[in-house]
């Protein structure tokens, strides 16, 4: 099994890129956008996870773990398959993802193609209790706050959680402090 692969970027495209290891082997592996965003020099290492059917073998990367562990969980349900899986991790950070399971989001789920009202609903339920016990709640409920103050503020949805996904504080007065330096 493959956990992480780490070596040189020979071939980037929008779903994929080729990791030429040291040993001459090249592999191809699939990407999400948030990764090929994080991919800013040509050596790199990516957290792996392999897909092995009758007829096919894919490698997924991932730049962080928790993006990787997000694919996992969502390729896990019912209905649920690595193209959705990587579509996922390409409109939200896990970060953001996690925050939409906590609200109860199913309209920001819908925004991601092969995503209809229907399997938003069933994701919702499968992935809430899983994301509540992996998940510090008091950071959600952080952010939470964090991004009703800056809803008070005039400052739209979309580019609250746009600011918010990029924060690293622990705090709702951190969170909202480093946030307006953003917006």
């Amino acid at each position: 099994m493959i956990v992480a692969i780490e070596g040189i970027v020979s071939y980037k495209d929008s779903i994929k890129v080729h990791i030429e290891l040291n040993t001459g082997i090249t592999y191809g592996v699939f990407v999400s956008q948030n990764t090929l965003l994080n991919i800013k020099t040509d050596k790199i290492k990516l957290f792996i996870k392999e897909i092995i059917k009758e007829d096919s073998y894919s490698m997924y990367g991932f730049y962080e773990s928790s993006e990787k562990e997000l694919f996992e969980r969502l390729i896990k349900l019912s209905g649920i398959g690595a193209k959705v899986g990587i579509t996922v991790c390409s409109v939200y950070t896990a970060k953001e993802f996690m925050n939409i399971i906590y609200t109860r989001d199913i309209n920001a789920l819908k925004k991601v193609s092969g995503i209809g009202a229907k399997v938003a609903s069933r994701i919702m339920v499968e992935l809430a209790n899983a994301v509540l016990e992996t998940s510090d709640t008091a950071s959600l409920k952080y952010i939470n706050d964090a991004k009703d103050a800056l809803l008070n503020l005039g400052f739209t949805k979309s580019k609250i959680d746009k600011a918010l996904s990029k924060c690293k504080s622990n705090d709702t007065a951190s969170l909202v402090k480093e946030a307006l330096k953003i917006l």
